[in-house]
């Protein structure tokens, strides 16, 4: 067993299952639920799942893209863990944690379609050049009520930290953060604990929308994974808090939508 896996366990011993997190190019998290008795083969000969995944469209339907689905046999490829990705998951209604991973072929080479490895040959590329690449990313999602979510009708959700209902917005407005201060504070105390320091925290254009910036690093890859387990931290939370979150462009068709804001320098 690694050292990582062990230290997880000894600190965290109640854990029951591990998430493995495959960031597709539609940014749907998939992957595979791991007990405690199996996780150790992650890490030790790695998991196999088949390519297509990473190219689903976003309804989840295999699109065939490069001849990988349905015209090769839909063969498997390797999953191995990002080293020093494994968490702990405070959210979970069972006590688990998370690890991301990184697909291989079967003859050890990168995946050509796993979003992180075409990431990490670009960043190397640069390198070779003689440039650093230094990233920001800022998300913006809202929060509506839980119920209506479920029912494919999104509403602004009651704030827990003030007895009522998101009705209006005043853009950077600090009393549209006082409704979800425990949230937006746990949020913060999560991520700093899972290793993704978090920048500056605003109210945005509209009812229930709110903006969380990432702070630099010089390593694009990085950036990206910090950004998926952002978006995992607050869809995980905000169930916690009697909300639902989401990140999608247009949740509601008149009213503003959410950007992510990518801030680049090349040194």
């Amino acid at each position: 067993m690694s050292t990582e896996l062990d230290t997880f366990f000894a600190t965290h011993p109640e854990c029951r299952f591990v998430d493995v997190l495959l960031p597709d190019l539609c940014n749907v998290i998939r992957g595979k639920r791991l007990g405690r008795d199996d996780i150790h083969k992650l890490y030790q000969e790695g998991l196999q799942i088949p390519s297509s995944i990473m190219a689903l469209d976003v309804t989840g339907t295999c699109t065939d893209a490069c001849g990988r689905g349905f015209s090769d046999g839909d063969p498997d490829v390797i999953v191995r863990p990002v080293c020093g990705s494994l968490q702990y998951v405070p959210w979970s209604t069972q006590p688990s944690g998370q690890v991301l991973g990184n697909l291989f072929e079967l003859d050890g080479s990168a995946c050509p379609i796993d979003p992180r490895q075409v990431l990490a040959r670009t960043t190397e590329r640069l390198s070779e050049l003689g440039l650093t690449p230094v990233v920001a990313i800022e998300l913006e999602f809202y929060l509506i009520d839980a119920d209506s979510a479920e029912r494919g009708e999104p509403a602004p959700p009651p704030m827990p930290d003030s007895s009522r209902r998101a009705s209006s917005t005043q853009v950077y407005s600090l009393a549209d953060l006082d409704g979800f201060t425990s949230f937006l504070s746990e949020v913060e105390s999560v991520l700093r604990a899972q290793g993704v320091p978090l920048g500056a925290t605003t109210a945005e254009y509209a009812v229930g929308q709110y903006e969380i910036n990432l702070r630099h690093v010089n390593d694009p890859v990085l950036a990206a994974d910090q950004a998926i387990l952002l978006q995992r931290a607050v869809k995980g939370l905000a169930r916690r808090h009697g909300a639902a979150a989401t990140f999608m462009a247009k949740p509601y068709p008149e009213g503003a939508g959410n950007g992510l804001h990518v801030h680049l320098s090349l040194l």
